[in-house]
Formats: structure tokens, sequence, C-alpha cells
């Protein structure tokens, strides 16, 4: 997470960086946040919005959806920072509200994702998976990948999605890196 996202925007575009996702948490005013949001749309760039596990949904959040600002919503189930945490699994009731509002979007999660509970992650509205620890401390990591993606498949056949149905974000050490089918 950084405190200033808006001095990293032109050189992400200029890296040709495909999205970009801020915390909602960079502000307390949601204008602010929303201005963020567009100077990433003006450079050409998808918008993601994460929220902190403690942080509710919100009226200035569901403005921000409804008026086609975020292309995916990032749900921590941890506080960002370090890897390895517990997930804080109350955090994933933000994806039933939001798959019920809106099933088109693209719902991902972050933080404590691993085979063991990745069905559970899905089951509540996320499409789309990052995992570090999970992955990288598995015996195979390219097992746990695949188990993964096809257990998040099988739930997410509800969910209309173009952009992520065939991804799977893993996060070593602060460089994510999308795997596809």
């Amino acid at each position: 997470m950084v405190q200033h996202p808006n001095k990293w925007i032109q050189p992400l575009a200029e890296a040709k960086a495909n999205s970009i996702t801020i915390h909602y948490e960079i502000s307390t005013e949601p204008s602010e946040v929303i201005e963020t949001l567009k100077k990433i749309r003006a450079a050409g760039i998808k918008t993601g919005l994460a929220l902190k596990p403690h942080t509710p949904l919100s009226k200035p959040i569901f403005d921000m959806i409804d008026d086609n600002l975020i292309d995916m919503f990032l749900i921590m189930t941890v506080e960002p920072g370090f890897g390895g945490q517990s997930a804080i699994f109350s955090a994933l009731e933000k994806g039933k509200e939001l798959r019920k509002r809106y099933p088109s979007l693209n719902i991902q999660v972050d933080g404590g994702v691993k085979c063991e509970n990745v069905i559970q992650v899905a089951e509540n509205g996320v499409n789309v998976v990052v995992s570090g620890t999970g992955i990288t401390s598995h015996t195979n990591p390219s097992e746990a990948i695949q188990i993964m993606r096809d257990e998040v498949s099988k739930v997410c056949l509800l969910y209309t999605s173009d952009a992520a149905d065939d991804l799977l974000c893993v996060d070593l050490g602060g460089r994510r890196i999308i795997k596809k089918k």
C-alpha cells in the first residue's frame, strides 16, 4: 500500500501497466479517492479499489462502482504490509454483498488464501484470488495454483466475468505475477 498513489500513475502508465488498485483508505475524503480513480482512467489504465478487512462497505464505495469508476474490487482479508498472516474471514461478507449488488464485477481477495480455504473464499462471491504464502509454502507450488484455480472455477461458474475467469494472482514478495490458464 502506498500513501500517495497519484505520483505513481504516470510512471506506471509509461511502464504499460494495465491496472492499478488503490486503497480506499488513502484518504478520509471519498472525493480524493474518486479523483485518483479518474486520473488512473484518464491514463488509459483499468482501476481497482482495495478495502482493508475492518473498513465497511459504504455509500461512497457503492457510488464509485455505480459510476463505473472501478473495474475490480479487492477485499483485503489481512492488514496490508507483510505476508503469512491468518485471514480475517469476516471480511469476506463484503464479497457476498458486492456479488449480490454487482453480479459482473470482478471481486478479488488478498490475504491468507490457501488450498484449504479457497472454496470458502469463492463461495463469498470472489472470482479472483491472490495467494502468496499459500502457494510458496505449499510442497508443490504448481499443484497449489492448479488446486486453487480449479476450486474457484467450480464455484465461479455462476459469476459472469470477462477479465478474471482464467486468472490467479501470485504475490511473491511484492511482485504480482498473473498466471493464465
